[in-house]
């Protein structure tokens, strides 16, 4: 019998070439087959695992050479005070007014109050020429809404057209 059909030469090419030896177990040897079964499964868990490690990414060591030098301390700085919302133009009348051109940033504060309880207050934002930008303000005053505000988030050249049938106050917030 040549050596390959043989138990050890089998054997020996399991370990050796398990490929070659799988085959040749299956072919030649006379093993009860659910030993076959348990060597074929071992070596295809074995197949598994180094495809699964091989593919997994490990991290790379290096290794960075530290030579002493003279550290200056870093420079002192200003602490950062962050920007509050500040009023900046303050308007109250009774009735209907356009004010004036504000040149405002991208990002401001429309507030509102009147105490004429049904009154209705209509405030909308114009572009310096005269188009509407946003109705900012469109509400009847009553005993629990007598003021509010609402963010804006368009600037530029605008002014207000204030639109009312009682007293109110308008006031512009911005972040300074």
């Amino acid at each position: 019998m040549p050596w390959h059909k043989s138990n050890t030469g089998i054997i020996l090419l399991l370990i050796l070439f398990f490929p070659v030896g799988l085959y040749l177990m299956w072919r030649y040897a006379a093993w009860p087959v659910i030993a076959k079964l348990m060597i074929t499964l071992f070596f295809f868990v074995c197949v598994m695992i180094s495809q699964v490690t091989r593919f997994t990414p490990t991290p790379e060591r290096t290794t960075i050479a530290v030579q002493p030098t003279h550290v200056e301390s870093p420079p002192t700085q200003e602490p950062t005070i962050a920007p509050t919302w500040r009023t900046t133009h303050t308007y109250s009348g009774n009735g209907t007014k356009k004010t004036e051109i504000i040149e405002l940033g991208d990002d401001w504060k429309l507030q509102w109050s009147s105490s004429s309880i049904g009154a209705n207050v209509i405030i909308h934002v114009r572009s310096a020429d005269g188009t509407v930008k946003d109705l900012a303000i469109n509400t009847i005053v009553s005993e629990s809404n007598t003021s509010g505000e609402t963010e804006e988030h368009s600037g530029g050249s605008v002014y207000l057209d204030i639109n009312s049938d009682a007293s109110w106050t308008v006031t512009i917030q911005e972040l300074k």
